[in-house]
C-alpha cells in the first residue's frame, strides 16, 4: 500500500504535467519519481526535499508495494530505493525490474547504510547514495533522470507583478 499522504498525486490524472509513453504505451511521468523506503523519517524528509526541488514523488514502504504500484501501470521517470527493507529488499526489487521487460528501462538509484554490501550485490557506485542520505548527492542523480515540474508563477523566487491600482 502506498502512503497517499505523501503521494505526488494520482498518476492517472491529467494535471498538465508532461506525459511520455513507453514502448508498450504505459505513461511515463516526467519529473516524477517513486521512492521505496521503509524508514518513515527518511521517507518524509526525502519526499519533502524532492518536492521542494520541483519534482513529484510517490512513496512506497517496501519493494512489494513498489511492484504493486508499477504493475498497476504507473511509470515513474526514476525509482529511488533503499537497499535493505522487509518483504522485498532494494536488491530484490532491482532484480525483478531488470527481468521484467516493461520495467527494465526505468533508472534506479540505490540508497544504503551498508554501501559495501550494495556494491558487492552489483550496485554501481554511480547510482549509490550512502545513508545518512546526502540530499544534494541524491538530487544530482534525480536531476539526471527527471525533469522538474513547472512551478506556478511566483514560486521560482522571482517577484510577481502586482496589478496597477489605478
Amino acid at each position: 500500500m502506498l502512503d497517499s499522504a505523501v503521494d505526488g498525486g494520482n498518476e492517472g490524472d491529467d494535471d498538465g504535467e508532461e506525459q511520455e509513453r513507453t514502448a508498450d504505451g504505459m505513461s511515463l511521468r516526467a519529473g516524477h519519481l517513486l521512492l521505496v523506503e521503509d524508514d518513515g523519517d527518511i521517507g518524509e524528509t526525502v519526499c519533502e526535499f524532492v518536492r521542494g526541488e520541483g519534482y513529484s514523488v510517490t512513496w512506497a514502504p517496501d519493494g512489494v508495494a513498489a511492484l504493486e504500484h508499477l504493475r498497476a501501470g504507473h511509470r515513474p521517470a526514476l525509482i529511488v530505493t533503499d537497499f535493505m527493507m522487509p518483504r522485498l529488499s532494494g536488491a530484490g526489487l532491482v532484480q525483478v525490474l531488470r527481468r521484467t521487460r516493461s520495467l527494465a528501462t526505468i533508472p534506479v538509484v540505490v540508497v544504503s547504510a551498508v554501501p559495501e554490501q550494495a556494491v558487492a550485490a552489483g550496485v554501481p557506485l554511480s547510482v549509490l547514495v550512502t545513508k545518512p542520505v546526502d540530499l544534494l548527492q541524491l538530487m544530482e542523480l534525480v536531476s539526471r533522470c527527471c525533469r522538474r515540474r513547472p512551478r506556478p508563477p511566483g514560486c521560482d523566487g522571482t517577484p510577481t507583478r502586482k496589478a496597477d491600482p489605478s
